[in-house]
């Protein structure tokens, strides 16, 4: 596995934050559950089709 380390920025737009991903990454998930840790590491897990 080969991860990918790279900085992005936060764009605010219509009350929401989006975080753009560049085009080297590819999300192999249509749904996916967020969460912030104490340190304010954000991570983002797929959500499998059984978990919706």
């Amino acid at each position: 596995m080969e991860v990918i380390k790279m900085p992005i920025r936060i764009q605010s737009i219509n009350n929401m934050n989006l975080f753009l991903l560049p085009n080297n990454i590819h999300p192999q998930a249509e749904h996916y559950n967020v969460f912030q840790a104490d340190d304010g590491v954000i991570l983002f897990i797929p959500v499998h089709d059984t978990e919706k």
